[in-house]
């Protein structure tokens, strides 16, 4: 590659990073043109992604051309999909997804349709189902609750979108709603709102959670009915275990908005990671690129395991010495 061509590409990787915290709505208010038709709506809830357009023209009725794109698109790049007006015919599905996501493409825009879309959805977690929390600890410094919040049951690991509830200190009856519009596949993360007292979740909750598809709940507070949650298998993480519950009262609260949960900020659709070291929140957004540094870590771990057994220092193996050595100096 030539210092021209690297310039440019490290120019719009940092204009991209200047809009990812940007709504789309906030250039509502300021543009007039450049927005596509509302009708193109995301599979995934909640995500953001902001990056260079890699373009392709589909016809109606073939794919062929789409598969050959998905060979020359780059990391980072968003693939745009021109449909040539075509309105019966899914040009995207599981296997393209894959092959997107092996490519290193962080989102794809098209102006048609889908089909396997519980694969679709299922994609962005499938990257993190065999990440440990603590791997993303020696990359990241933020995201991660307080380690307090622990899970009831030993050993799962679950990853999925955040489906986000405050709950009044008191009063569950915000709950019981919020469980009527969880989304299968959804990690319910419970806001308490500071209470120290009070038990929000027992053993009718696990069972209407289990009901509507819920795959995993993170309290920042407390529970009840211990025995029944771990009978269930379903995972919850919390603080502890109390008697005193909370009451249907309608004190308010909210459902689907943003809340603090362990310390830790959750807006609905973030990719949470639970596992038996604590609870981890993923911007969506950084979640592939995330996913791929810590397979990799992950895999190159045995071998120092394996090197240190047969003696080889650590500090040397990981750099520590020479680090801690020119700390001193």
């Amino acid at each position: 590659m030539t210092a021209t061509g690297s310039s440019a590409e490290a120019s719009i990787a940092q204009r991209a990073a200047l809009f990812r915290e940007i709504e789309t709505a906030t250039l509502g208010h300021i543009l007039t043109e450049g927005f596509m038709v509302p009708a193109i709506q995301c599979v995934i809830e909640g995500p953001r992604v902001c990056g260079p357009a890699f373009t392709v023209s589909v016809p109606p009725d073939d794919g062929a051309v789409l598969s050959c794109a998905l060979t020359q698109a780059k990391p980072g790049a968003i693939l745009v999909i021109d449909r040539q007006g075509d309105d019966r015919h899914a040009c995207w599905g599981a296997v393209m997804t894959a092959a997107a996501q092996a490519a290193g493409i962080v989102g794809v825009v098209i102006d048609g349709f889908v089909t396997d879309v519980a694969a679709i959805r299922a994609s962005g977690l499938a990257l993190f189902r065999e990440i440990e929390t603590a791997t993303l600890g020696h990359i990241l410094t933020e995201g991660f609750m307080v380690p307090a919040i622990q899970c009831v049951i030993e050993g799962p690991r679950v990853c999925g979108p955040a489906f986000t509830v405050s709950v009044p200190p008191d009063d569950g009856a915000v709950l019981s709603c919020a469980l009527t519009q969880a989304k299968p596949g959804d990690i319910l993360v419970i806001d308490r709102q500071g209470d120290e007292r009070h038990a929000c979740w027992g053993a009718v909750m696990t069972a209407a959670a289990q009901t509507a598809g819920i795959v995993g709940v993170v309290i920042d507070g407390f529970v009840t009915d211990v025995a029944a949650i771990r009978a269930s298998g379903l995972p919850v993480w919390c603080r502890g275990r109390s008697p005193l519950t909370t009451k249907l009262l309608g004190k308010g609260g909210t459902i689907g908005e943003t809340v603090t949960c362990g310390g830790t900020t959750v807006r609905p659709g973030d990719l949470v990671l639970a596992d038996e070291n604590g609870v981890c929140v993923i911007d969506p957004a950084e979640a592939e690129p995330l996913a791929r540094t810590c397979t990799a870590m992950q895999a190159a771990e045995p071998g120092v395991i394996e090197r240190v057994r047969k003696g080889e220092r650590i500090d040397e193996i990981n750099g520590a010495r020479k680090l801690f050595e020119t700390s001193r100096a």
